[in-house]
């Protein structure tokens, strides 16, 4: 029998808590188009921007034309456009990323497995991971992504897998 004084627990307990501070919740999307993306990211995004979070947006695809025409004809104040233009829509390398950041990725599914490998192999801390998936390019194995997540973004939130 093995008996832990307070201190082994309170190493074990640290233990515990480092693996919670470097969480990474991972979230998948699937857009047929890049209106549709754009449209079903605002209110993520939004509701991010109010809580004051870090957003950053890789890309393997220039989506600022896109952007523009939705940020248009959507019904948000001045502020709130300006700040989710500012976000970067075209950005395509994860070196700024830094902790507590909820990182969105966009592009071919070989795209997302490598910046997805490139931030579990820098180490970052608290992450939110959105991977998002054309739809057309991944119908096939859907099945086998979506499997691979915690939960799905769509028009109504994050949804649990």
């Amino acid at each position: 029998m093995v008996k832990f004084t307070s201190e082994q627990k309170s190493i074990e307990r640290m233990d515990n808590i480092v693996l919670e501070e470097k969480k990474v919740k991972n979230i998948c999307n699937f857009y047929v188009s890049e209106y549709h993306l754009e449209i079903m990211l605002l209110p993520y995004i939004s509701k991010k921007i109010d809580n004051e979070e870090n957003i950053t947006i890789i890309t393997e695809i220039d989506l600022e034309s896109t952007l523009n025409v939705v940020i248009e004809r959507i019904n948000l104040d001045k502020d709130k456009k300006e700040k989710i233009k500012k976000i970067g829509w075209n950005i395509q390398n994860i070196e700024n990323i830094i902790p507590n950041t909820n990182v969105i990725l966009i592009g071919s599914k070989k795209f997302i497995n490598e910046k997805v490998f490139e931030l579990k192999e820098r180490q970052v801390e608290n992450l939110e991971i959105i991977a998002c998936y054309n739809y057309n390019e991944v119908k096939n194995d859907m099945k086998e992504i979506v499997s691979k997540y915690d939960g799905m973004l769509n028009t109504l939130g994050i949804n649990k897998i």
